[in-house]
């Protein structure tokens, strides 16, 4: 009664539970108990020197509370009462979170059935909690922490609660990295939610320390498969691979997988690599020509290694010398590095696996040009283009080479058969020309025949009458026969048909530019007053847009004239046309001074004044137009003048009678750089100023 009155009377209490344990009241002592815990919380236990000491007191209470319980053989769920009862005074208490672990784990093991399947959800749950409450617990011993860690995943994974799992599982690798079970928890538990970068990270950390290489292999394996196939992060997958290959280096899906992975990247160096150790472990003969194709193509293609290249494609013909791609390959780039006895070596053995026509065509035109322009054996060259035209009898190109070899070892029938036969298939009136002249040479030379190789030249040049290759070879044939009368009967026939054609067109550059070719031809020749013509031919063809560098030297290689001449009376009579009579002429001559001081000029209708005039040395980049213009009046008897450039009117030559005359040009025409321009436009208005018009 007393206890039940007050139990924070501590010494009636402790003499009732000696009393009731010394009678083996089991009952009556739970109940004292209870009272004890109940009264606990609103006025703490007598003797506590705090709250937390009231808590520890309370908690211990409630311990022996449930072992008696136990004890008694109560239910299961007033068992795990007693335990919980104990966490709410202490939560960390090991001996209580041991036991309920105990009771959930025994109620998860006995749950069957629909009913069943809830109070195990409900039971797994609350297990999750306890062990990470377990692992809370233990802080300090890092072994125990983990294990009751992992043990919490675990349970969470059989919950499906995957993420919190894998939480539980990472946690528990960081506090103690290698912790095998807690690894093996994580892969399967990523594996069940289908968390692949997890998948891949467990793996990868659980093949650090597993004892064996298989299992190795088969974690960091599954780890490349993962990230390769499942995240899709090809990248991450390389280191995992790579290690596979590490390991157990004849590997075949981890190098067919980082194979995939370096070319779809484009790690052509890492690649090359990667080949190169794997013809190391590979024994199949096939299998090994497909590496050597690969490393070659890729030292070639994108590592610019073609010594490398031809060092795997012969060891490819090693294995299969009748592989047809290999020696093609090996032939081409034999060619591109200029390696020609090798090229050539590399072609024969290509035509003798051959069978295809285009290609036989062009590996035999390639070993004719090496054996004709690299390697200098015009026999062996021969037979290779003759081998080109009885894969194609029109091969122009072959015939060409035929032709050219045909002089070169004085075979002048095979030389003279080629050029007739390129003559009729040329499209073209340059090749004909060309062939016609190399036919030509062939008569002269080989055959020594003058008179058909005359025919040659002179069919070339009825073919093309305006080709400037055509009129010099035949004037060049002339010259070295010493025969100017033949030379200049020729060229009379190339001026008439140039003149011809300008009567019906009489801007033709071209027939100018022909004109002035033959017509210094005939200077050469000797006819006098050609020269004049040709310049004059070669002015008009500048003119009309078709001269050439030739017709400009042709221009400037007049000699000096001296304007003094065309003072005289009698070169009146050719400059001026007949409208302008003697007579007039006479009567301004008489007369101009006056009616020019009577009229009067006034140069600002030209856009100068006086003040712009130039003068000696102070023209700047028109001192030599203004040198020319000066000697040129001084020519004409003018003495000294008056210069000026107007912008106003670009391509005026006017010439006012002033005093001195006054010399106006365009801005146009006085330009240093084409002072043949400002001459010609110069002379004309003092020519016109000294006859006082």
């Amino acid at each position: 009664s007393a206890a039940d009155a007050d139990p924070s009377r501590l010494a009636v209490v402790r003499h009732l539970e000696r009393a009731y344990l010394g009678e083996d009241r089991a009952a009556d002592l739970l109940r004292l108990y209870d009272r004890q815990l109940q009264a606990a919380p609103s006025s703490g236990m007598p003797g506590a020197a705090s709250a937390a000491g009231a808590d520890a007191d309370a908690a211990a209470i409630a311990l022996v509370r449930a072992q008696l319980v136990e004890r008694l053989e109560r239910p299961e769920d007033e068992l795990r009462q007693a335990y919980q009862r104990v966490l709410t005074f202490a939560p960390g208490n090991r001996m209580a979170l041991f036991h309920l672990e105990v009771i959930v784990r025994r109620q998860l093991a006995e749950a069957a059935g629909d009913e069943g399947a809830a109070v195990k959800s409900a039971a797994a749950a609350t297990l999750a909690r306890l062990e990470e409450s377990i692992a809370t617990y233990f802080g300090d011993d890092v072994r125990s922490r983990v294990a009751f860690l992992t043990r919490a995943g675990e349970t969470l994974t059989e919950l499906g609660q995957i993420e919190a799992a894998v939480e539980r599982f990472r946690t528990a690798d960081s506090i103690s990295p290698g912790y095998a079970p807690a690894l093996e928890g994580w892969l399967t538990a990523a594996l069940r939610g289908q968390l692949w970068l997890d998948v891949a990270d467990a793996a990868q950390r659980a093949a650090a320390v597993v004892s064996t290489d298989a299992e190795r292999i088969r974690l960091l394996h599954l780890a490349g498969v993962t990230l390769m196939d499942r995240a899709l992060i090809g990248e991450r997958a390389v280191p995992a691979l790579r290690r596979v290959l590490a390991v157990a280096p004849a590997h075949r899906d981890a190098y067919v997988r980082l194979r995939i992975l370096f070319d779809e990247q484009g790690q052509h160096e890492d690649l090359a690599q990667l080949l190169a150790q794997r013809l190391g472990h590979e024994t199949e003969t096939a299998a090994r020509i497909e590496l050597h194709r690969a490393l070659s193509a890729i030292h070639r293609n994108f590592l610019d290694d073609r010594i490398e290249a031809k060092n795997h494609l012969r060891a490819l013909l090693a294995l299969d010398g009748n592989d047809l791609r290999a020696i093609a390959e090996l032939a081409n780039i034999c060619w591109e590095q200029g390696a020609w006895s090798e090229a050539a070596d590399a072609l024969v053995g290509w035509a003798r696996l051959e069978r295809e026509p285009p290609n036989l065509r062009n590996i035999f035109y390639r070993l004719g040009v090496i054996y004709a322009e690299r390697l200098p054996e015009p026999r062996w060259a021969i037979r290779a283009f003759e081998r080109v035209l009885a894969q194609d009898p029109e091969d122009a190109d072959a015939l060409d080479h035929l032709a050219r070899l045909g002089i070169q070892v004085a075979d002048w029938k095979m030389a003279l058969g080629a050029c007739e036969r390129l003559v009729k298939k040329a499209r073209t009136e340059e090749a004909k020309v060309e062939n016609l002249h190399r036919a030509g040479r062939i008569y002269l030379e080989g055959f020594r025949d003058r008179a058909r190789a005359e025919r040659a030249y002179r069919m070339a040049l009825d073919l093309a009458p305006t080709s400037d290759v055509a009129l010099q070879a035949m004037v060049g044939f002339y010259r070295e026969a010493n025969d100017a009368a033949s030379a200049r009967v020729h060229l009379d026939r190339v001026a008439q048909a140039m003149r011809a054609r300008l009567e019906d067109r009489p801007l033709d550059g071209t027939a100018y530019r022909v004109l002035a070719r033959a017509l210094a031809a005939r200077a050469q020749a000797g006819v006098a007053g050609s020269l004049g013509a040709a310049r004059g031919a070669a002015e008009l063809a500048i003119a009309c847009g078709a001269g050439d560098e030739h017709d400009q030297e042709l221009v400037r290689s007049v000699p000096p004239v001296d304007l003094g001449k065309l003072i005289r009376p009698e070169a009146d009579e050719v400059l001026f046309p007949r409208a302008v009579s003697a007579e007039l002429r006479q009567l301004f001559a008489l007369l101009g001074e006056r009616v020019a001081k009577h009229v009067g000029v006034d140069l600002r209708a030209h856009g100068v004044s006086r003040s712009d005039r130039l003068r000696r040395g102070h023209a700047g980049p028109l001192e030599p137009v203004l040198a020319v213009v000066l000697g040129m009046a001084d020519e004409l008897g003018l003495g000294e003048i008056d210069v000026y450039v107007t912008e106003r009117q670009p391509l005026a030559a006017i010439a006012e009678p002033t005093s001195p005359v006054s010399l106006i040009l365009g801005a146009q025409l006085a330009q240093a750089r084409d002072l043949a321009a400002t001459r010609f436009a110069a002379g004309r208005a003092l020519k016109l100023a000294q006859a006082a018009l």
